[in-house]
């Protein structure tokens, strides 16, 4: 699974669960660590729209809540990141990591 700073919310969610159910691996960066939902259905007099925080997803560890995403995001199995320039001109490095590991071509 690709993931990088624009994975946010339900995708960083994702993203955990296939590591925690061991469903495959995880490429690419850290994720942006927003994992709490907002609501932003809410409009101001002036019609201009206010996002307020309602739930993210955690876990019971030790008898103690703890936030699963939200601040920290998700790390992946195999760490790549892209190169802003050479993305600019198409390269996708994180994307080439992905198709080499489910071709079984080395890591260099």
């Amino acid at each position: 699974m690709l993931i990088d700073g624009d994975t946010y919310s339900d995708g960083e969610l994702i993203a955990e669960g296939v590591r925690r159910l061991q469903l495959g691996t995880l490429i690419g960066a850290r994720t942006s660590g927003a994992g709490k939902w907002v609501n932003d259905d809410k409009t101001l007099v002036d019609g201009s729209k206010v996002r307020i925080p309602e739930s993210g997803s955690y876990i019971i560890n030790d008898g103690k809540r703890r936030w699963v995403i939200e601040g920290d995001g998700v790390e992946p199995d195999i760490h790549v990141e892209n190169d802003p320039y050479l993305f600019y001109l198409g390269f996708d490095a994180q994307l080439q990591a992905a198709v080499d590991y489910a071709m079984g071509v080395p890591k260099q």
